[in-house]
């Protein structure tokens, strides 16, 4: 664990911190911690959010008939190459990972035997 101290801080952008952090129900440590994740987060390549998410997939793909006995029916989390979490709900599993691990990509499909087919008619033109 280490300590920052910051001086020199507006105090209108402290207020403000300190109220949204009182809005959100969390400490103002736990808000500076997610925006640097964040900020963080966005200074990375692209390519490298979009390789860490391709190893995912490929991590379920080749994990998902062991997976199907303990997830089936269910969206499961996925992040760096292990089930972070699980839900029927996957809007309540994507809030709860995005409180527990901030604004980052996480990989969250259906855990079921077949994918899921959608025929999609293309509208025919008339000459």
């Amino acid at each position: 664990m280490s300590t920052i101290y910051l001086r020199g801080i507006r105090e209108d952008i402290v207020r403000k911190a300190k109220a949204l952090a009182a809005q959100e129900g969390i400490t103002l440590k736990a808000l500076v911690e997610r925006s640097i994740e964040v900020e963080t987060q966005k200074s990375r390549p692209a390519e490298s959010r979009l390789s860490e998410i391709a190893r995912d997939i490929d991590w379920f793909d080749a994990n998902k008939a062991g997976l199907l006995a303990q997830y089936e029916g269910q969206y499961v989390a996925v992040l760096s190459e292990q089930i972070v979490d699980h839900d029927h709900d996957v809007e309540a599993l994507a809030m709860r990972v995005t409180e527990r691990y901030g604004w980052r990509t996480v990989y969250i499909p259906r855990c079921q035997r077949s994918p899921r087919v959608i025929d999609v008619r293309s509208p025919r033109v008339v000459r």
